[in-house]
């Protein structure tokens, strides 16, 4: 059987193996094997996959040394023992295995670098169990979307587990990656793709919109995009108040896939933990994916899974039509096996992890369901740890992780710091307007025991101890600066000398009462 029986690629006159094996010995070796590998490219639209120069003179040497290093590769290839053809099975892939082997070990040596475009096989399979692929029955008109299809793993890990079969579609922007896609489909004789080249959020294909059943990806996480070139008239992002931040594509991805899924579809997305609760445009798009009801489960993998980051990672399923108003939190950091230097999904990992979510249900220090209520109380914050409480000893975290849980709590502390500032505004405006008349002086012994400087909204039920305390005061909301700590005391309003001391009191100064079983201190 020819390679052109056993895969769907088209192989031009003069390019089969035999007419490479004719060219060993000859002087021009190497310009004449480049030329054929450019044809086999563009026959099969694989531009930028056969980067080789079999004509570099520096890697390869000159002349004889040349001609001689590319015989023996060609006759290499001519082992009998490397004729995969009699060695193909029913469910046997050698070739296409064979050559995600090498993409993997290609992720793994590669690291931050290249290992975007590869999703660990295991987390692949999770994701296309937990949207329930085997029971898609509807063979090629199924239809399965990755957005950001990279090397293509998820859509053959989708095909896979599809029982009769599927047409996939995928869009890339890098060419090199989408080559390589491509290949990966072809090695595996996968025959119903549509692979385009192209980025997914500046030049959507128009034509996907509301077409896909089944919708999984893994896109890059905290990447730019300009917000500014998405015209009024795209409909990927009607209904928001918002769009995503231009230094965070990450919700843009996910608005995307909803965009594109069918009336019936369902999606399972890698997302990075920190866009469950980081503020300002994100918060806002969390509003709106809750009370749209379009978020069913959220699962937290274990650290240190994928190629190129150390982070934990969690798997996003949406669900255009659910069969409740309610989201699943799922925490998995505990299953993995460790194998090496990096973490992986054992079959009984993956299967425990899809018993909880087939459960739907809460299980204490593994699984909460949360109902949108409690969601909306908790300030649409998605973060599983807000949710799934759990009393083993905490995994060490990465650099990343703790610059995204800082950037996160920077952006909730200034939503506070603008919020106080607005309040204090309206409290100053009305107290100074409430004062232009009817002034009352009252001696503060009349209204309190003792007095602190400062506010203190943490610490108060300790007061009737001295400091240090954390305290925050009108001044420090005003400039929208915060004082961490500060040693107060308390004074007596009685003490006169040194209740003096305190002559920066004006009309309009706001007193907060705090009181205790045996003291009121303002």
């Amino acid at each position: 059987m020819g390679i052109e029986e056993a895969f769907d690629i088209e192989i031009p006159d003069g390019c089969y193996f035999e007419d490479f094996v004719a060219l060993k010995g000859r002087d021009n070796i190497g310009e004449e094997m480049n030329k054929k590998m450019a044809a086999l490219a563009e026959a099969n639209q694989l531009d930028g996959v056969f980067v080789a120069d079999f004509d570099d003179d520096t890697k390869l040497g000159k002349g004889k040394d040349k001609r001689d290093t590319l015989s023996n590769l060609i006759a290499v290839f001519q082992n009998e023992d490397l004729d995969f053809s009699k060695n193909r099975a029913a469910d046997d892939d050698l070739i296409g295995d064979a050559y995600e082997y090498l993409m993997k070990n290609f992720a793994t040596e590669s690291g931050k670098s290249k290992g975007q475009f590869y999703t660990p096989a295991e987390v692949s399979r999770v994701m296309a169990k937990v949207i329930g692929l085997n029971r898609a029955k509807n063979g090629k008109r199924t239809t399965i979307y990755d957005p950001t299809c990279g090397s293509g793993s998820l859509l053959l890990r989708a095909m896979c587990e599809t029982p009769e079969g599927a047409t996939v579609y995928g869009q890339e922007k890098d060419n090199a990656t989408v080559g390589l896609a491509k290949m990966n489909m072809i090695l595996h004789n996968v025959k119903d793709y549509n692979l385009t080249l192209g980025d997914t959020l500046a030049k959507p294909i128009s034509i996907y919109e509301n077409k896909f059943d089944i919708i999984l990806s893994n896109p890059p996480f905290r990447t730019k995009w300009d917000s500014s070139s998405i015209s009024n008239e795209d409909k990927r992002f009607n209904g928001l108040s918002t769009l995503p931040p231009n230094d965070k594509a990450d919700y843009a991805f996910i608005l995307h896939s909803l965009y594109t899924l069918n009336e019936n579809g369902v999606a399972a997305i890698v997302v990075s933990p920190g866009i469950l609760n980081r503020g300002h445009e994100e918060k806002l798009i969390r509003e709106y994916l809750v009370k749209k009801n379009l978020i069913d489960t959220i699962i937290l993998l274990p650290n240190n899974l994928f190629y190129g980051t150390s982070i934990n990672v969690c798997i996003m399923t949406l669900r255009k039509k659910k069969e409740d108003n309610n989201i699943l939190f799922v925490d998995a950091t505990s299953e993995y096996i460790k194998n090496n230097k990096r973490n992986e999904l054992s079959n009984n990992n993956i299967n425990n992890i899809l018993t909880l979510v087939k459960e739907r249900k809460t299980f204490n220090g593994k699984s909460y369901l949360a109902s949108a209520n409690e969601i909306i109380n908790n300030s649409y914050n998605l973060a599983i740890t807000s949710y799934v409480k759990t009393s083993r000893a905490l995994p060490l975290v990465s650099s990343e992780e703790i610059s995204e849980s800082l950037e996160s709590i920077t952006a909730q502390k200034q939503e506070l710091l603008n919020e106080l500032n607005n309040h204090t505004k309206n409290i100053d405006f009305f107290i100074k307007n409430s004062l232009k008349s009817n002034n009352k002086v009252i001696p503060l012994n009349n209204i309190a025991y003792s007095i602190r400087t400062g506010l203190n909204p943490r610490d108060y039920f300790n007061l009737i101890d001295d400091g240090p305390y954390y305290y925050i005061t009108p001044k420090e909301i005003m400039d929208q600066t915060i004082v961490t700590t500060f040693q107060t005391k308390k004074v007596d309003v009685n003490a006169k000398k040194r209740i003096n001391g305190y002559s920066h009191f004006e009309v309009g100064d706001v007193l907060f009462s705090l009181s205790g079983n045996e003291i009121k201190t303002a």
